[in-house]
């Protein structure tokens, strides 16, 4: 599990993903704290469409951050049989800071389940 370091006084992070060598994907991500979930964006790539959005609205949110759990599922599928290739990235930015990138590529035949947990912490 990686570590996100956010600046408390910083801009509200955000998350970026990029799914390349033409394939479809689903994605969802999340925060968890105590008391259970919330989903901050659950939606289909769309190449050329900004897949770029925030973890939280607002600042107060981002103040209660501290220890919280941060996870991406990425689904990505084939648009026909057969040995297909992948490369997915996300990355986690405060600002013009990156604070952890996600790669990862390979082959598949049907779908491939990516997944990624981070903790946040305030710093």
């Amino acid at each position: 599990m990686a570590t996100l370091n956010v600046d408390e006084d910083g801009p509200i992070p955000k998350i970026k993903i990029h799914v390349g060598r033409a394939q479809f994907a689903r994605f969802s991500f999340g925060l968890w704290d105590k008391s259970g979930g919330t989903t901050i964006k659950h939606d289909v790539y769309e190449k050329g469409v900004n897949d770029e959005f925030r973890i939280v609205r607002t600042r107060a949110e981002l103040a209660k951050l501290d220890g919280n759990k941060l996870d991406g599922v990425v689904w990505v599928m084939a648009f026909k049989g057969g040995q297909q290739r992948y490369k997915v990235t996300v990355k986690v930015t405060q600002g013009d800071t990156v604070l952890d990138t996600w790669d990862s590529a390979g082959t598949f035949s049907t779908m491939k389940n990516l997944m990624k947990i981070w903790t946040i912490k305030l710093v």
